[in-house]
Formats: structure tokens, sequence, C-alpha cells
């Protein structure tokens, strides 16, 4: 039977299992959905079924790529992009369906994005009846429903595997290179043979991904398409950019056949053991002429062949050797506060002899980042003023991330937005990445809220400045209070926005509008050509009006409540407080009154206008 695959892949059972999926390593993008895909979720099942329906009639057709520069160092960037969640669904789908057997074909010496088999999977009851919900704790994806190995059990083991080769097993030779720019490279004629190859008789699945990878490719400048690269910064693209070097480690396989040779691989990261140079240097013209099957090139200035002292320099790290059992211990938990202090003062006598003022690079930064890790599993904020320093000399993605993570857990400490904010107004903040990502921490300050609104307004302002930046700068605007004067400057600014993207993070702020003008502008944007508008004005106005979504969202809303949480649906609760039915209006007002004291101003302060609202109808109503 052919194309049995494509079948599978249009059943709403391996679709609903892909949202999850696909909304948990959504997180990690470069780019995130403001509404965190709520809309999307909201009728779960309906879109689940649209997307079947498309696929079986021939009418599904990816969304363009939404792009933004990602930075490598001060002067240069990779691309990076975000997937529309009903196309990271489905290539979830092809990927529950195709990756099990794909995952075969690599050998035992390859540790990146390997398949987690349902034994390893930690599981109370079984998928089908887990994945009903339309939410679930990233915790629980990852225990139980995940694809993938975790990377943080993967790549210790890829690292101790090299270590054991050079300190046990005495290969005193190491050849290491680098891929220009892999991802960017991948020819897709080649992946479609490959996976082919796998799947002769599932032709339409792997059709449907090529085209798909096809679509997102870059056109040249008279919009001619290059059939190379794929989408960075998801799991699906690491896995499938895996699969891509599969003939490389088949190369290096034989010519281990004839050489004594140690070879393991984590993505294009190739560590080639040998016990003898002239060994070494065959092997790095064996992975050369592999590549170039696969039309990609080593990068010369990064080939070497180490030898010893080298290796170990390459290989050891004895500051990360020290840290990482103690990060370990933090993230295992339960540990007394005499053990908490021992770990946090080993953290700061390792940062007092990293960060001496100066940019960190390679091992260095390595090692900060990890540092980070520790200090945010303590949530202590004495590692601010550094976290703060690196920023400004380092535009780091993957420093940025981590900083972003960290900072944001001391929304009271002045100085934590206060050096935010310089660094914005500053000539070192180059990247649209970096801003925005940064904009998610003023988000939830509680301090200088003034400023940190002032910023963000004028940020909303430029139109010429990418729509990432201004949709987050949308984001702070929203978590704040909106005065009643400026309500018909918001409709203005709603309605003459071209961008579509900030058009719809716009529409958080109408949720602080009264009720006609509120009313009338959900309306407009039901009608938007723009189905993403559409549909979140769709679920608004749904929760506006309709009595059992609405004690829905509640629910949802105030259940494992948290302030972030709440913040970052308080907008729901702005047109679920217009609704005419006295259960909902009466559960909203003892919801917010329930969950105690909050430390924001701003929601206090739209907390107690809700509540007065409330008041007011139900005087009315008697």
């Amino acid at each position: 039977m052919t194309d049995k695959l494509f079948r599978e892949l249009c059943d709403t059972k391996v679709l609903k299992r892909a949202w999850h999926l696909a909304r948990v390593d959504a997180r990690n993008y470069f780019m995130f959905d403001p509404f965190e895909y709520s809309d999307f979720a909201f009728d779960l099942d309906q879109n689940l079924a649209l997307i079947c329906q498309g696929l079986e009639n021939g009418s599904y057709h990816p969304r363009p790529l939404l792009r933004i520069d990602v930075p490598k160092d001060t002067y240069s960037a990779r691309p990076g992009s975000l997937i529309d969640i009903s196309d990271l669904i489905v290539l979830y789908g092809m990927a529950i369906l195709i990756v099990p057997k794909l995952d075969k074909q690599l050998p035992d010496t390859v540790y990146s994005y390997r398949y987690r088999p349902d034994s390893k999977r930690k599981t109370l009851f079984k998928d089908e009846e887990l994945v009903q919900y339309k939410f679930l704790k990233k915790k629980t994806i990852r225990m139980r429903i995940d694809i993938f190995d975790p990377w943080y059990e993967k790549w210790p083991m890829f690292i101790q595997k090299s270590m054991y080769t050079y300190e046990e097993e005495k290969f005193n030779y190491l050849s290491v290179s680098d891929i220009s720019a892999y991802f960017e490279n991948i020819s897709l004629d080649i992946l479609r043979e490959l996976l082919l190859k796998y799947f002769p008789r599932d032709q339409k699945i792997i059709n449907l991904l090529i085209s798909i990878l096809e679509h997102w490719t870059w056109p040249t400048k008279h919009l001619r398409t290059i059939k190379r690269g794929i989408p960075q910064g998801n799991s699906i693209s690491s896995f499938l950019g895996n699969i891509y070097l599969l003939p490389l480690d088949e190369a290096l396989q034989d010519f281990s056949k004839r050489f004594k040779l140690r070879v393991f691989r984590y993505m294009d990261d190739v560590k080639i053991f040998s016990t003898k140079r002239q060994t070494a240097i065959k092997a790095i013209f064996c992975m050369n002429d592999a590549l170039r099957e696969l039309q990609l090139n080593i990068q010369g200035a990064k080939t070497a062949i180490l030898e010893r002292a080298e290796i170990r320099k390459e290989l050891f790290d004895d500051r990360m050797i020290r840290i990482n059992p103690l990060i370990l211990e933090l993230q295992k938990g339960k540990l007394l506060k005499e053990r908490r202090e021992e770990i946090r003062d080993t953290l700061i006598d390792e940062v007092d002899k990293l960060d001496q003022g100066n940019r960190l690079r390679g091992l260095d930064l390595r090692l900060f980042r990890r540092i980070i890790t520790g200090f945010s599993l303590l949530a202590d904020d004495r590692l601010v003023d550094s976290v703060l320093r690196q920023i400004r000399l380092n535009p780091d993605a993957m420093l940025t991330r981590s900083a972003v993570n960290y900072l944001r857990l001391f929304p009271n400490e002045p100085k934590v937005s206060a050096g935010i904010l310089d660094f914005l107004r500053s000539a070192v903040n180059l990247f649209d990445f970096q801003e925005a990502w940064f904009l998610t921490v003023l988000r939830y300050s509680y301090t200088n809220t003034i400023k940190i609104s002032d910023y963000a307004r004028r940020t909303v302002e430029k139109k010429g400045r990418h729509f990432h930046v201004r949709c987050q700068a949308v984001n702070v605007l929203a978590n704040s209070v909106i005065h009643k004067r400026s309500f018909e400057k918001i409709v203005r600014m709603y309605e003459s926005e071209g961008e579509p993207e900030v058009k719809r993070a716009l529409t958080k702020l109408l949720c602080q509008l009264d009720s006609e003008l509120q009313n009338k502008c959900l309306l407009d944007g039901l009608y938007s050509p723009n189905y993403r508008i559409s549909s979140l004005c769709k679920m608004l106005l749904t929760l506006r009006f309709r009595k059992q979504r609405a004690l829905e969202e509640l629910s949802y809303i105030f259940r494992d409540f948290s302030e972030y949480k709440l913040a970052d649906n308080f907008y729901k609760l702005g047109v679920i407080r217009y609704n005419s039915d006295k259960d909902v209006l009466r559960i909203l007002r003892d919801s917010l009154r329930d969950i105690g004291p909050l430390q924001s101003k701003y929601l206090q302060i739209k907390r107690r206008a809700i509540l007065s609202h409330i008041s007011q109808e139900q005087m009315k109503l008697g």
C-alpha cells in the first residue's frame, strides 16, 4: 500500500499530538507569538479539522515565514524565522510518522535529536487520553509525549564519550572542522533523495515536506527560487539537518573499517579521534569529500588536527567540570539552606575570576551562561550587574536568552529595568532580536514603569522598526493602564496600522477600551482579510458574548495562578467583563478577589477597575 503515512497525517489524532509538540517547540523560537497561540487553541478541534481537510483535498499551502536577523557577534547575524503554528503542526505531524524509522538509520555515534521511544517516556495513561487537553505543561510534554531525547541528556553524553576516548582509550589526535553556513546550504533536492531512499512507498508525505521547505527558501533579487536552506531554530529542522549528514556518517564508518578511528557527532559538530597523525589528515579529506557530495563545504580556518594538550584544551574545561554537578544539585531541588549558600558562594568565586569587565567569548561565554543557569535556579540577584554588563558587550543570541530568563526573576529590582532601558537607548543596541527579547523583561517590571511605558509607546509609533520589536512594545503597553483620554488615540492607531502582525498585537490594547469602542473595533477585526487578526477577534467576541466559553477561560486563567499568568491573560478579562451573564460576572468578581495581593501596581489598578465595573452592572440589574 502506497502513501500510508500521508493518510495517517490526515488524522486529527496525529495533529492533536503535533499541536502540543509544536506549541512547546515554538517557545524556543527566535520570535514568539504575543498571544501564545491562545486564539488557535480556542477553536483547536475546528482548526485541526481544517488542516486535515486542506491536506486531503490538496488545498493546504504553507504561509510565509516571519524573519529576523539573529546575532552571532557584533558584526554578523544568521537568519532566524517564525513558522506559522498551522505549518509547524503539519511538520510535527510528519515528524511523528517518519522520525522513528529515520532514527534507526543513524549510527549510535550520533547523539543529537535522537528518537525517544515509548519505553523511555514516563506515562501515567495513554497518549490518546493525555493529548485531548488543549494545554499541557511543558514538563508534561517533555516527559510523556516528546519524540526526541532532551538535549541536556544527549549533549553531556557526547562530551563524556569524547573525553573517555582521549583519556582512557589513548587516541592522541583529534580532527576538528566546521561546516560553512550549514542550515542555509542544505540542498532540498538531495534531502528529498535521502528521505525517499527510506520511504520509497510514501512519496506523497515526502513531497509535501520538501514543497513546504521550498516555499520558505530565500528568493534571489530576481525572484528566482533556490532550492537550498531550511529554517533554523526548531527541532524538526534540526532533525532533518541531522539526517542530511547521514552520508557523512556512512563515509566515516567505511573509513573506520580501514583505519583506527573513533567518530562522534552532535549535529554538525564532528569529532574524529585517531592514533596516528597521517590517519587524522586522511579523515579530514574523507570528511571534506563526503560534504562536497552533499554540496557543503568545511571551513578551512576552523579545520585543525589537535594533539595531546590541545585536545585537552578543546574537550576539558575544569571550571565547567566543577560547577556542572552543582547545577545538577540545584535542578534536583530540595537542598538545605546551608548547601544552597555553599553552591552560591562557589558560583560567585567563579564569576569574580571570569568577569573582569571584558567581553566573554568561547568557553568563557559558555561557562558564564551555565553560571546564569545556576543563579536562576537559586533565584539570587547577585549576578545582575555582571549580566547587564555582558549584554552590552555581547549580542550573542544564547546569552540574550539566558539573560532574559534570569533578569525576569527580579521585577522589583530597579537596577534591572534601569539597566535594560540604558542598553536599549544606547548605541550598542544594534539588533532587533536583542531589543525584542529584553522588552519582555520590561513587560513584567514593577519599577521605572513610567519610563518603560514611554519607551514602549515611542517604539510602537516608529513604523520603520521591525514588526517583532513593535509587537513586544505593544505587549509592554498592554500590561500598563490606558486612561480614557487615550481611548480615541488607541482606536486611530489600530485602524491606521498597516503591518498585520503589529495590528494583531494592538488588539490587546482594545481590551481596555469602553464597551462601545471595543465592540466596534473587534467587529471590524472579525472581518479582516488577515486570518490571524480575524481569528483573534473571533475569540475575544466569543468570550464577550458566550457564557460557557467565558467560564472555561476564567477557569483556565485562575487555575494554577501566578501573577505572570494573570498579566499575560488580563486582556481576556477586559472583554469578559462586558459579558451580560450574571454567573460570568460573579465568578470573575470572586476570582479577582480571591487571588489576594498583587505586586504590580498596574494589575492592582486594572483589577479595581473591573471590580468597580461589575459592581455598577450588578446595581443596574438590581
